[in-house]
């Protein structure tokens, strides 16, 4: 049965993403990217978080951790090649979800995915001053996370002059990464009730599948030397399940394991399976490492920490003890930082910020050598 026609997101978005400079008169006025609309304040030394509102004990990985945003809902960070800035996903009350970007210390927060366009997923290029990120043409109150057909892959420079669209398909295609070599991109796409992992060369072209069967296979993050990837993966659906995907919302799930894949289909084998939520999962950059986010020791499942595990399985090691939520880890390429999402010292209720530590020289040891 053929997919229904809709018009190209190239075509149908790019009014709404207008802000990123498109036509020549408009360089000019937004060069440096949009600045932010909704309050949020760049905070002095002196005024910094104190370390007791944003450390708990046994964070011991930790040299200090920064808070660098602190109103909204704000997910997702990723690091820039050079390790200089973040890109992250951010939304205020009653705003479309946007691109955002800052430098390490909080400064310098600018949007680059326009006001009006409901756009998530911003990862830089290591390699080029550019971003891949997606957008579509949803309502602005549309789910966090929905896998919304309209939803696309697009492309700008860090100083968001100029965008231009990378892959659209009727399909939803979102959460892109780039290998650290800058020549390959891996992506998820949600066709039907399918949710698969695709890759395709930097410039969109040659796509194809990477993952297949009835599993939910999404959040991939690629290992340094570009061969491997790390997933979340939520086995195999029922017919309620496929009728919420097909629909576009991403069914509730209780757990989810982490796979590792090798980008030319030599093997996909389980990292972690736990009956646990083990969620977006990034590679360390050393290779032999993964961080990710999970719910395993708390019974009621409501809250999140932050792990890190062996790529052999093995040397579980937990590293944040806050009381709600740490999510979405990811390390700077030298390894040196790691920053996450978490709603330690929210100002109100519903508010993740965005937080950045600076790593201890030595990865602790592990409890034990097997996993708990």
């Amino acid at each position: 049965m053929p997919r229904p026609a809709r018009t190209p997101l190239s075509v149908s978005l790019l009014p709404a993403l207008s802000l990123l400079c498109l036509g020549s008169s408009l360089v000019a006025g937004c060069a440096a990217g949009s600045p932010e609309p909704t309050g949020e304040q760049t905070l002095t030394a002196q005024q910094q978080t104190p370390q007791d509102k944003v450390v708990f004990e046994g964070e011991i990985l930790f040299r200090r951790v920064d808070q660098l945003t602190h109103t909204g809902h704000n997910t997702r960070p990723s690091f820039n090649g050079t390790n200089t800035k973040l890109f992250w996903r951010a939304r205020a009350p009653q705003q479309c979800q946007r691109v955002r970007v800052m430098d390490l210390d909080g400064r310098g927060k600018r949007t680059l995915s326009g006001q009006s366009a409901h756009a998530q997923d911003g990862f830089a290029w290591p390699t080029f001053p550019k971003v891949v990120f997606s957008a579509s043409s949803a309502p602005c109150d549309v789910p966090v996370g929905a896998l919304d057909a309209s939803m696309d892959l697009f492309v700008t420079d860090e100083r968001a002059t100029r965008v231009a669209p990378l892959i659209a398909t009727p399909s939803y295609e979102g959460q892109p990464v780039v290998s650290p070599q800058g020549d390959r991109l891996v992506y998820v796409r949600r066709d039907g009730a399918k949710v698969t992992l695709w890759t395709s060369l930097a410039d969109g072209s040659a796509q194809k599948a990477l993952t297949y069967g009835k599993g939910l296979a999404f959040a991939p993050s690629f290992r340094l030397d570009g061969k491997q990837v790390v997933h979340q993966s939520v086995a195999a659906s029922g017919p309620s399940d496929a009728s919420e995907l097909r629909q576009g919302r991403m069914p509730s799930y209780k757990a989810s394991d982490l796979k590792l894949l090798n980008l030319d289909g030599s093997a996909h084998t389980t990292l972690l399976s736990n009956g646990a939520d083990n969620r977006s999962p990034v590679f360390h950059p050393d290779g032999k490492h993964v961080l990710f986010s999970s719910n395993m020791d708390d019974p009621q499942g409501q809250r999140y920490s932050l792990y890190i595990i062996r790529t052999e399985g093995t040397h579980l090691r937990r590293l944040t003890y806050s009381q709600g939520v740490d999510d979405t880890p990811v390390v700077s390429y030298d390894g040196g930082f790691v920053a996450f999402a978490s709603d330690r010292n929210a100002a109100r209720p519903g508010d993740m910020n965005i937080f950045l530590t600076a790593l201890n020289a030595r990865l602790p040891a592990p409890h034990s050598a097997s996993l708990r």
